[in-house]
């Protein structure tokens, strides 16, 4: 028994009629009853009632036929999951992701919705600390960080997906008291960050920004998140410096956003290893490079 011979025989089942299966897979009247005829052989049972001018089904060829069907139905099945698997369509990824502005990584997530609706996504939301260590790992499938947290001669292929700008960050009703390349007005302000423990990327970028605009920020609170920061400064509890990339959603009524005359950017980017062989992150990431391509001019 193969599988052809259960093809014939289904399509004879469903047609009754010898010649019209023939037809329907491309073979001759005689070589389609003689692979029944085998097929009846191995089952040892009469599948077929024939005569001059009907065919009909035995009891055991109705039984059969019921078995057989289901078997076809499945193989197929397995057949377009194992293509879709290989290819991409259906399976599973591990994405690591830094939990400070996940619009980049939502952008990319709707997009492969639409593409690959049966492909689990499985998002693991980390510190800054957390974060070096699942690059340092290397356990992910993909992942999306920033410029600064990868481990030094790391093989980790990348995709810058943004170079966000820093600002300086106010309660609302002190909008007018600063200009973008002097913060002298700010130096007996309260000054709240991020704790360089959980994000040191971001903690060295803005230390090194208030360095170069003369600014000594009085420090009176590091924060783990900077949502915690952006919510104090709407307080009205001191001022800070975020990227504009972090600051994007937050509603502008609450506090007053000031873009720094500083070259600093923070950069951030996804990141897979380039010997991944998962065929469904590999689709992912092709994505990633469609919505984000290189910058003419800028380095990748």
């Amino acid at each position: 028994m193969d599988i052809d011979q259960l093809r014939y025989f289904v399509t004879a089942a469903e047609t009754l009629n010898f010649t019209e299966a023939a037809r329907r897979h491309f073979i001759s009247q005689p070589a389609i009853s003689s692979q029944i005829s085998a097929l009846e052989r191995s089952l040892k049972v009469k599948l077929f009632r024939r005569s001059s001018h009907q065919v009909r089904l035995t009891e055991a060829g109705r039984a059969f036929y019921d078995d057989a069907a289901d078997i076809l139905e499945r193989l197929e099945a397995a057949q377009v999951r194992a293509a879709n698997i290989a290819e991409g369509r259906v399976g599973r990824i591990a994405v690591a992701t830094l939990a400070v502005s996940p619009s980049r990584l939502g952008r990319c997530l709707s997009a492969f919705y639409q593409r690959c609706p049966e492909v689990q996504v499985d998002l693991s939301f980390f510190n800054g600390r957390e974060m070096t260590q699942a690059l340092q790992e290397e356990s992910f499938d993909l992942y999306f960080a920033v410029e600064g947290l990868f481990p030094a001669r790391h093989q980790m292929e990348q995709i810058v997906m943004e170079r966000s700008p820093f600002c300086l960050i106010l309660p609302r009703e002190e909008a007018g008291r600063v200009r973008p390349g002097d913060l002298s007005a700010l130096r007996d302000r309260p000054f709240i960050g991020t704790a360089r423990g959980e994000g040191p990327v971001l903690h060295d970028q803005v230390l090194q920004i208030c360095r170069s605009l003369r600014y000594v920020p009085r420090v009176v609170n590091l924060y783990n998140r900077a949502d915690s920061v952006l919510i104090s400064v709407a307080a009205g509890m001191g001022v800070s410096v975020l990227p504009a990339s972090i600051v994007e959603h937050w509603p502008r009524d609450e506090v007053a956003v000031i873009p720094l005359e500083t070259p600093q950017k923070m950069v951030s980017v996804a990141a897979r290893r380039r010997d991944c062989a998962n065929p469904a992150a590999l689709r992912f990431w092709e994505l990633v490079g469609e919505l984000f391509p290189p910058e003419p001019g800028l380095p990748v």
